[in-house]
């Protein structure tokens, strides 16, 4: 229980670097944490001793990886624009590469008002590999009423940025 209350914490850290700037991803900070671009918009972000922050944005948000190596525990996040959530709300998604096509979920992290929502995948292990070994992803999300959201990261790049 203590690791998911810890984890909860630190992801609505991410999300504070989230509310900073969307449109970019999060904040680098100055010095020798600057963000290292990596290719095809993969980033590696440190932040500090022990978060770090690796992922790639897009017109409709950002998709990354967010580690604290100081209690244990990694999460795939994605941040979309524009939307959204009830914090702890569960949402299905499809993901789709040139090898797999899998259902999963996705739980509400939090809202930023003006700005859009984070969300954490439930399945580490299934988007991890699925940006390990494609080139290119694709999320459907699927919205209120009958429209579905598509958004697609290239992954070029993501494997030597998720490895650093």
């Amino acid at each position: 229980m203590n690791r998911i209350l810890t984890a909860a914490f630190s992801i609505g850290i991410a999300l504070q670097a989230f509310a900073q700037n969307l449109s970019e991803g999060p904040q680098s900070p100055d010095g020798d944490d600057a963000k290292e671009s990596l290719s095809s918009g993969w980033s590696y972000t440190p932040r500090g001793d022990s978060v770090l922050w690796t992922g790639a944005s897009n017109e409709h948000g950002s998709l990354g990886e967010y580690c604290n190596t100081e209690m244990g525990f990694c999460v795939w996040i994605l941040m979309l624009r524009g939307v959204a959530c009830e914090e702890g709300g569960e949402h299905p998604v499809l993901l789709n590469t040139q090898r797999l096509a899998t259902a999963q979920t996705i739980r509400c992290v939090g809202t930023v008002a003006g700005r859009g929502s984070t969300f954490a995948f439930t399945h580490f292990e299934e988007i991890d590999t699925a940006v390990r070994n494609a080139e290119q992803l694709a999320i459907a999300i699927p919205e209120e009423g009958d429209s579905i959201v598509i958004t697609r990261f290239p992954l070029t790049g993501a494997v030597a940025a998720l490895d650093r």
